[in-house]
């Protein structure tokens, strides 16, 4: 269990890396196995219209 944690850590400091020198919106932050920010989808809200009496 301490290794596979040790690893998830080790992951998570590459992909911090990787972030830094190349940018989350990078094709190798894509490649590392992460979502470019710019595919991210957006969560569009739209107000609800309430009638008038």
């Amino acid at each position: 269990m301490e290794n596979e944690q040790d690893l998830a850590d080790h992951s998570e400091n590459i992909l911090r890396g990787i972030a830094y020198k190349f940018g989350n919106n990078s094709h190798e932050y894509q490649m590392a196995g992460r979502t470019r920010k710019s595919d991210r989808k957006r969560i569009v809200r739209q107000s609800v219209v309430l009638p008038t009496i």
